[in-house]
């Protein structure tokens, strides 16, 4: 799994404004659902340009 459960509520949990608690279950259940795609036979090839200040910046703990 490329990201918990926990991850992705620590994500949508430190928005602000802070969204509600059903909000955040959403959200958090469409990025796990999207994540599912990634796993799919045959595999998506994907590439990405992060910038160095995103790989600074922790989430949760």
């Amino acid at each position: 799994m490329l990201q918990t459960e926990a991850y992705a509520l620590a994500v949508f949990a430190g928005h602000c404004p802070p969204l509600d608690k059903e909000i955040t279950d959403q959200h958090a259940e469409a990025r796990l659902s999207r994540q599912k795609l990634l796993e799919r036979v045959p595999m998506a090839e994907l590439s990405f340009i992060i910038t160095e200040e995103t790989l600074r910046n922790p989430v949760g703990n």
